[in-house]
């Protein structure tokens, strides 16, 4: 994905400052992202402490100063860290049509993605590192099923294969 925001929300730092949808994300800082994983890991690194955000706006640039926000304690966890800044940019995903090969290659890498996520947040399970509170039954599975059902299509198809790859690691474990 381009480093194009798709959504800001609102309350949040992004929102304040005044960034929109449709701003394309051109420097974080000094450094210069081409994908919205780089222009995310950049922002993850310095938002604590401040991030300067250049983006295209039109045909101008324009610059914002934005200091994350803590994000939900438990929600930090369950993505491994013991803190979470957030500054309310979500990305802006476009569907594309793309051959057979391209298409093999993007599901591969997002099932090793999500195969690697699962597996990190059992390991933080039993170290003790994330709550059991985390530990959600059928009941929150079918309401987070509705909610991504709202967002659209791509979004539930997303959680569905998430919703698989988790329990086949888990049917995997020798348990």
């Amino acid at each position: 994905d381009e480093p194009m925001i798709g959504e800001v929300v609102t309350g949040l730092p992004a929102a304040k400052a005044g960034l929109k949808k449709g701003d394309r994300v051109v420097a974080v800082g000094d450094f210069k992202p081409t994908t919205w994983l780089d222009m995310a890991q950049a922002i993850a690194a310095k938002a604590g402490e401040g991030v300067k955000l250049t983006v295209q706006r039109g045909a101008e640039e324009l610059s914002f100063d934005l200091k994350g926000e803590l994000s939900d304690k438990d929600e930090a966890e369950a993505l491994g860290t013991s803190q979470r800044y957030q500054i309310g940019i979500i990305v802006d995903g476009k569907i594309r049509s793309v051959g057979v090969g391209e298409a093999f290659m993007n599901a591969s890498t997002e099932i090793v993605v999500l195969t690697k996520l699962t597996l990190f947040g059992i390991v933080r399970m039993i170290s003790g590192n994330i709550s059991p509170k985390n530990i959600r039954g059928p009941i929150f599975i079918f309401h987070k099923a509705g909610e991504f059902a709202e967002k659209g299509v791509y979004p539930l198809f997303r959680f569905m294969m998430f919703l698989s790859i988790s329990l086949a690691v888990l049917n995997l474990l020798p348990v």
